[in-house]
């Protein structure tokens, strides 16, 4: 294989994965002509047509950059052929499988004679980043759910507080008279030749049911109410998602630390989350690493 042949085979592959993802979606020639020309950058349906046919045999990074947006896949599927092509030439005479060349393009494989720059690859400190603050947007935006559905609980808790403090104190009496009663029972039992010690038992023991089936209905009613303060979760919910929020913000700066440690420039953060541009970040020696979210 010539220098001069091998861009010709490089375009050829590319041109395949183009047809390939482009009939995949039910796409014409046209159609991703047109889709070209919106996103600002014309490529005439004759050229991708001659492109797909190999009648033309040269391909610009442009070019396939326009044709992975139009049609919504990262440009390195065109270029690797991943998940279709058991091989490629990645350069003249040499092979190797699509994943092996994404690896590279993404810089987490390095070719032979590299050397070790591997080990300071932006890119995984980038990724760290992208997750963090996706991470972190997201807990933000349940705080906020949140936040506003606890304040529309907050009054139908404090009426349910409220209502609980008044059965307990009305359990609290219920008790007292019950045990007086009882008290009661008991003296004229111990002391029955009295005279109006019948009158004064019937009495007790009146009061002393009574008692009972009031500390009864207390019970379920208190019940009741705690089976409804139940069903109010947002407050306890977001004292979780507080802890949640404060350990996201953490791993943002983190990224950001190690980032600029590096000396490179931090992409465009959100605007919502500038406040964590203006604290100290700390100083951290790292490689990439992959988290979870948080679950509900």
């Amino acid at each position: 294989m010539t220098q001069q042949a091998w861009p010709e085979l490089v375009a050829q592959h590319v041109a395949k994965q183009l047809r390939r993802h482009r009939e995949s979606r039910g796409m014409s020639a046209q159609e991703l002509s047109d889709k070209c020309a919106a996103l600002g950058a014309p490529i005439q349906r004759s050229v991708i047509a001659n492109f797909e046919n190999g009648r033309r045999s040269s391909i610009g990074i442009s070019e396939i950059l326009v044709f992975a947006a139009a049609l919504k896949i990262p440009p390195v599927w065109l270029i690797t052929g991943a998940g279709f092509e058991r091989t490629m030439e990645y350069l003249p005479g040499e092979h190797t499988d699509p994943y092996s060349c994404g690896a590279w393009f993404y810089g987490t494989l390095p070719q032979e004679g590299e050397g070790d720059d591997y080990d300071e690859n932006p890119f995984p400190y980038f990724e760290d980043l992208r997750f963090d603050i996706t991470n972190l947007t997201n807990v933000l935006q349940e705080v906020s759910e949140l936040e506003a559905k606890a304040a529309s609980e907050a009054p139908k808790l404090e009426e349910l507080g409220e209502r609980i403090a008044q059965a307990e104190r009305e359990f609290e009496e219920y008790t007292q008279r019950g045990d007086k009663a009882i008290a009661q029972i008991h003296a004229r039992l111990d002391v029955p030749s009295e005279s109006d010690s019948s009158d004064e038992l019937d009495s007790a023991l009146v009061e002393s049911r009574n008692s009972i089936k009031q500390l009864t209905a207390l019970r379920e009613s208190l019940k009741e109410i705690s089976d409804q303060q139940a069903t109010f979760t947002a407050a306890s919910q977001l004292v979780s998602y507080r802890g949640f929020l404060a350990e996201a913000e953490s791993d943002v700066r983190e990224s950001i630390a190690a980032i600029r440690d590096r000396g490179w420039l931090l992409p465009a953060l959100p605007e919502s989350l500038h406040y964590l541009l203006k604290e100290e970040g700390r100083k951290v020696k790292r490689v990439g690493r992959h988290r979870s979210l948080p679950s509900d």
